[in-house]
C-alpha cells in the first residue's frame, strides 16, 4: 500500500510540472543598457543604504541605533578589520 501511494505522489508531483504543447515563452522587454552610468553606480555604492530611501525617520532610527550599539560597533570593526579570526 506504501508503495501505490509513494507511485501515486510522484506521478501528481511529476504531471504539476508538465506544460502543455501550446506553450509560448512570453516576451519579456528588457532595457537596451544598464540605467546607470559606472560613475553613478560607484557613487551609488560608497553611499549607506538607508540613505537611498530618503526617509528622515529610517535616517534619525539608523543614526540612533549607531550612536548608542557602541558593543555593536564594536564588533562590526573588529568584523572589518579580521581581528575575529585571531584565537584568544
Amino acid at each position: 500500500m506504501k508503495g501505490f501511494i509513494a507511485i501515486m505522489l510522484l506521478c501528481l508531483i511529476l504531471g504539476g510540472c508538465m506544460v502543455g504543447p501550446d506553450y509560448r515563452r512570453p516576451a519579456v522587454e528588457t532595457p537596451p543598457s544598464w540605467r546607470f552610468a559606472e560613475k553613478e553606480a560607484r557613487d551609488l555604492i560608497n553611499t549607506p543604504w538607508w540613505e537611498q530611501f530618503d526617509d528622515p525617520v529610517l535616517v534619525e532610527l539608523v543614526g540612533v541605533a549607531l550612536r548608542e550599539n557602541r558593543d555593536l560597533l564594536i564588533a562590526s570593526a573588529r568584523v572589518e578589520d579580521g581581528s575575529w579570526r585571531r584565537k584568544r
